[in-house]
């Protein structure tokens, strides 16, 4: 192991050992629920990013190289710069933007084979639908999984982290003050993380109902709302743990009974859980506990964040 990969892994141990020890369970297991072995998920909510989140994407790349994926963004050449400077700036040494201007450059030799090879891939911000529109069933998503499964980190914030969800939801036709059938428009997701729905922004732009629409529709799927300047880390295991300044709100219906009145989703026994910093989110284990944990408080976040690059003047709805 070369001195830079050992500082790498030095960074990821001593922040698991900073880890707390509260856990949510939230069960059953998911039928089919295949989490991928070696590698991670580091998910933002958006807006601002604490430095420390962003280190640890850079630590779990574990000295390979980063490659940026701006296909979000309106502004893709500007993001991916932008991501790019800030993730050198955390340490990283290797850090290449990919401009994928449609689903054909999703198909370069050269573009899939720079992926396979990386220690880590990190998705800007902007529209989810891009996202998918251009990756979908093409070799560079191979890729990315392969990566992955080799035991490399997929990050991503805002739309970066709403498509890797198996649904999607696109932000468009919506009416967020009801919670009812058909109500909220959907799409397929890259499906790197399997049996749950990501929101983003969720606490700060009042996402829930629509999250909760979703849920009472799919209850086989698990909602998972990441508020604004916080992540969730999926581990090779299957576990999240909630890093960051805000808070993650989970939709657990998996148990509920829900009934279709004409447009309206009534439901009972919905489980919902609001997690903090160092929470855990088991998938897999029947009981449910929540502890007391001894991880400190992010500090004044607003002092050791990172701006998001595809922060415009005016903020598309389904950002």
């Amino acid at each position: 192991m070369n001195k830079r990969r050992a500082f790498f892994t030095l960074l990821l141990l001593l922040g698991a050992l900073a880890q707390g020890c509260a856990t949510v369970s939230i069960a059953p297991t998911f039928p089919g629920r295949n989490p991928v072995e070696g590698g991670h998920l580091l998910l933002v909510g958006g807006g601002l990013r604490p430095k420390d989140l962003m280190a640890r994407f850079v630590a779990l790349a574990d000295g390979g190289s980063i490659v940026v994926l701006p296909l979000a963004s309106a502004r893709a050449g500007a993001a991916g710069a932008e991501e790019a400077r800030l993730l050198r700036k955390l340490g990283a040494i290797d850090v290449r933007v990919l401009q994928i201007e449609d689903v054909r450059d999703a198909h370069r030799v050269h573009y899939v084979e720079m992926v396979r090879n990386a220690g880590g891939v990190w998705f800007t911000g902007g529209d989810q639908v891009k996202i998918v529109q251009k990756l979908l069933d093409t070799p560079l998503l191979d890729a990315i999984v392969e990566m992955r499964e080799r035991g490399g980190v997929v990050g991503g914030t805002s739309a970066g982290t709403a498509c890797q969800s198996e649904i999607v939801i696109t932000g468009t036709d919506v009416n967020e003050k009801l919670i009812a059938a058909g109500n909220v428009a959907t799409t397929r997701g890259l499906g790197l993380i399997r049996g749950v729905i990501m929101d983003q922004h969720f606490v700060r732009r009042q996402r829930e109902n629509r999250l909760l629409a979703v849920v009472l529709e799919h209850p086989e799927f698990v909602g998972v709302g990441v508020d604004e300047s916080t992540a969730v880390w999926v581990k090779p295991d299957g576990t999240m743990t909630v890093l960051g300044a805000s808070v993650v709100v989970v939709f657990d219906a998996r148990q509920a009974k829900i009934v279709r009145r004409g447009h309206r989703l009534v439901a009972k026994g919905v489980e919902t859980s609001v997690l903090a910093h160092g929470d855990v989110i088991d998938l897999d284990l029947p009981e449910q506990e929540l502890e007391e944990t001894s991880l400190d408080e992010p500090e004044a976040i607003a002092q050791t964040c990172a701006p998001d690059p595809d922060i415009a003047s005016s903020t598309p709805p389904n950002e």
